[in-house]
C-alpha cells in the first residue's frame, strides 16, 4: 500500500511538474525568447540544474521504496520541489530551442557574468574541472546502489551525506543564475533554489548531528 501510495504521489507530481514547465511558456514574451535562446547564463543553469535536479530526484525515491525511515517526509519535499522545477526549467528550454541536457562537463557559461569571476567562483569551477561529472557533489554509481541495499540508521544517514553534498555543489550554479541570468523568470527560479536548498542543508546537518553514532564501514 505504501509503495502504491508513493507511486501515485511520484507520478502525481510529474504531471504537475510538466504542467508547471509548460505554464511557464507563457511567462516570456517573444522578444525576450530570442534574447535567452542566445545567453550562455541561462541556459547553462537551466541545463545544467536540471541535470543536477534529476540526481536529487533520483536519490529521493530510493527512499520512497515503502521502507520506513524518518526522513520519508523530507525526501517526498524535495522530490515533489525538484520535480516541479524540473518541470519548469525543461519548459524554458523546449521554448528557447536548446536541448534538455548539456552536451558536454562544461561549465565555462559561469564565466559570462558581468563581473570578473570572483575567488570562490574561480575555486568551484576548478572543482568542477575535477569532477569526472562536471559538477561537484554529484553520488557516483557506487554510492547510489550503496544507498539502495543499506537500511536503518545507516541508510538514513548515506541519504543525508549524499544529499548534503548534492546541494553544496548545486547551491554556487543557483546563486549565479540568481545575480546574472538575463531574464527575470530564472533569476527568481535561481533566487528559490538557492534559498530552498540552503535551508534544506541545515536540516540536514541538525539531523545528521542528532543522529546516534554509527559503527564505521569498512
Amino acid at each position: 500500500m505504501k509503495r502504491s501510495f508513493a507511486v501515485f504521489a511520484t507520478v502525481s507530481a510529474i504531471a504537475l511538474a510538466f504542467a508547471v514547465g509548460w505554464l511557464g511558456l507563457q511567462w516570456i514574451s517573444p522578444k525576450d525568447q530570442d534574447m535567452a535562446r542566445s545567453h550562455a547564463i541561462d541556459i547553462g543553469f537551466a541545463q545544467f540544474m536540471s541535470r543536477h535536479h534529476q540526481q536529487a530526484i533520483a536519490m529521493a525515491q530510493l527512499m520512497l521504496d515503502g521502507r520506513p525511515s524518518p526522513l520519508r517526509q523530507m525526501a517526498q519535499n524535495i522530490a515533489y520541489t525538484q520535480l516541479l522545477e524540473l518541470g519548469e526549467m525543461q519548459a524554458w528550454l523546449k521554448l528557447w530551442g536548446q536541448p534538455l541536457q548539456p552536451t558536454g562537463t562544461s561549465m565555462t557559461w559561469m564565466l559570462a557574468g558581468t563581473n570578473p569571476p570572483s575567488p570562490e567562483l574561480k575555486r568551484y569551477l576548478i572543482e568542477c574541472e575535477r569532477a569526472p561529472s562536471g559538477m561537484p557533489g554529484l553520488a557516483t554509481l557506487a554510492e547510489l546502489e550503496l544507498l539502495r541495499h543499506l537500511d536503518g540508521l545507516e541508510r538514513d544517514a548515506h541519504f543525508l551525506e549524499l544529499m548534503l553534498a548534492h546541494h553544496e555543489g548545486g547551491l554556487p550554479m543557483a546563486r549565479f543564475a540568481a545575480q546574472y541570468a538575463t531574464e527575470k523568470v530564472v533569476r527568481d527560479r535561481a533566487k528559490t533554489i538557492a534559498l530552498e536548498q540552503a535551508q534544506e542543508m541545515y536540516l540536514m546537518r541538525r539531523t545528521l548531528a542528532a543522529m546516534p553514532a554509527r559503527a564505521s564501514r569498512s
